[in-house]
C-alpha cells in the first residue's frame, strides 16, 4: 500500500525499528517476508547493492521453510535490481524461478515477473521478446479484471513499441495505461513512460510540462529509478526544444546519480544525450572533443552491458559528430555499425535516417 501510494520513506521509517525484532524470531518464513519488503524498499530508494544482499537473504529464508509466497516476491525484486544494474542474464534466471509458481497465488507478482523481464529485453533492444512478456502479463490482468496489472503491462508495451519505432502502438498502449491506472503510482508511471514517446514524435514541449510536474512526486517518494528515468527524458526533451543549458544541467544530474548508484543503462543513455547537447551547443574543436568524450564513455558502458539499441544510437550520434568534424571515413564506419545492429534488432525509426546520411556521404566522396 505504501508503495502504490508513493509513501516509501514512511514505510522505511515504520519498518526499520522492527528489524531487530524480526531477527529475533524463529519463523524464517515471516522473517524472510519482512526482509523482502525491506529489500524492495531499498531498491526503490536506489540502494541497489543493499537491496541485492537483503533480498537474497529473504529468498534463502523463505526457500528454507517453503514460504513460496515470500520467495516469489523476493525473486521478482531480484529481477528489478539486476535490470537496474544491467545484469540481464541474471534477470533471465530469477524470472524463471519466479514463474514456477507466481500465478498460482499472486497475480501482481506474476505480472511483475513478466514485465521485469520485458524491461530487460527493452534495454537489450529485443523488442519482440519484450512485447511477448508484457502481452502475457496483460492477458493475465484482463483474465482477472485487475486494472493495476492491466495498466502496468500497457506501460511496458508503450516503452517497447517506442523503442522499436512503432509509435501508433506505443501511443495507444500509453493512453490505455493512464486510463486503467487505479492509483497515484500507476498514473505517474504511465505518464512518465509516455514522455519518451512524445520526445520522438514532435511533442517535446508536452513532455517537459508533464515531467516537471511529475518531478515533485518522484522526489517526494525518493523513487530513484523514476527520478533517473524522468531526468533522462527531460534532458532529451530540453535538447530537442533547443533549451540546451537546461538540458545540460538536467543530464549532468542524471549522470552523477546513475554513476553513484550503479544504474548502468541509464548512465549510458544520459552520457549519450549529454554528448548530443554538447554537439549542438559548441561546434568548436574543443566542443567536439568534449562531445566525443561523452560519446566514448556512453559506448563503453552500453557495450559492456549488451544494450545494443542504445549503443547503436550512441554510435549514430558519434558518426554525426565525425561527419561534422570532416572525418567522413570514420562517420561511415560508425553509421554502418549502427545500421547493422538496428536492422538486426528490427528497430524502425533510425535506419532510414542513417541510410540517407550514408547516401549523402557517398555523394560527397564521388
Amino acid at each position: 500500500m505504501h508503495f502504490l501510494l508513493f509513501e516509501i520513506p514512511a514505510f522505511v521509517e515504520l519498518a526499520a525499528p522492527h528489524q531487530e525484532l524480526a531477527d529475533s524470531i524463529d519463523d524464517l518464513g515471516l522473517r524472510g517476508l519482512f526482509y523482502e519488503k525491506l529489500g524492495h524498499s531499498q531498491w526503490i530508494l536506489g540502494r541497489l547493492v543493499e537491496s541485492l544482499d537483503t533480498t537474497l537473504r529473504a529468498a534463502e529464508m523463505c526457500e528454507a521453510v517453503g514460504n513460496t509466497s515470500g520467495a516469489g516476491q523476493a525473486y521478482t525484486n531480484l529481477e528489478s535490481v539486476h535490470v537496474c544494474l544491467g545484469n540481464y542474464a541474471e534477470v533471465d534466471g530469477w524470472t524463471q524461478k519466479a514463474l514456477r509458481f507466481e500465478r498460482d497465488y499472486d497475480l501482481f507478482h506474476y505480472s511483475l515477473a513478466r514485465n521485469m523481464l520485458a524491461w530487460a529485453h527493452i534495454h537489450r533492444g529485443a523488442w519482440s521478446n519484450a512485447v511477448q512478456e508484457s502481452e502475457e502479463a496483460l492477458r493475465a490482468g484482463q483474465e482477472h479484471d485487475d486494472p493495476g496489472v492491466i495498466s502496468f503491462s500497457h506501460m511496458f508495451l508503450c516503452v517497447a513499441y517506442t523503442g522499436e519505432g512503432r509509435y501508433e502502438d506505443a501511443q495507444s498502449n500509453g493512453e490505455l495505461a493512464v486510463q486503467k491506472a487505479p492509483t497515484l503510482a500507476e498514473t505517474a508511471w504511465s505518464k512518465l513512460f509516455l514522455t519518451g514517446l512524445w520526445c520522438r514524435t514532435g511533442q517535446a514541449e508536452r513532455a517537459i510540462e508533464t515531467l516537471v510536474e511529475l518531478g515533485a512526486a518522484f522526489d517526494a517518494t525518493q523513487m530513484a529509478i523514476c527520478q533517473i528515468w524522468s531526468a533522462c527524458n527531460l534532458g532529451e526533451a530540453y535538447c530537442r526544444t533547443g533549451r540546451l543549458k537546461e538540458a545540460a544541467e538536467t543530464l549532468d544530474g542524471a549522470i552523477e546519480q546513475t554513476g553513484r548508484l550503479g544504474y548502468r543503462f541509464y548512465l549510458g543513455s544520459a552520457l549519450r544525450l549529454r554528448a548530443e547537447v554538447v554537439r549542438k551547443a559548441d561546434p568548436t574543436e574543443p566542443g567536439r572533443l568534449r562531445a566525443a568524450g561523452y560519446f566514448g564513455r556512453a559506448m563503453g558502458v552500453l557495450a559492456e552491458i549488451g544494450a545494443e539499441n542504445e549503443l547503436a544510437l550512441a554510435q549514430c550520434g558519434y558518426a554525426r559528430l565525425c561527419r561534422e568534424s570532416g572525418d567522413r571515413d570514420k562517420a561511415r564506419r560508425y553509421y554502418l555499425t549502427a545500421l547493422e545492429s538496428l536492422e538486426r534488432l528490427g528497430s524502425l525509426a533510425e535506419p532510414p535516417v542513417i541510410r540517407k546520411a550514408l547516401a549523402e556521404l557517398n555523394e560527397v566522396a564521388s
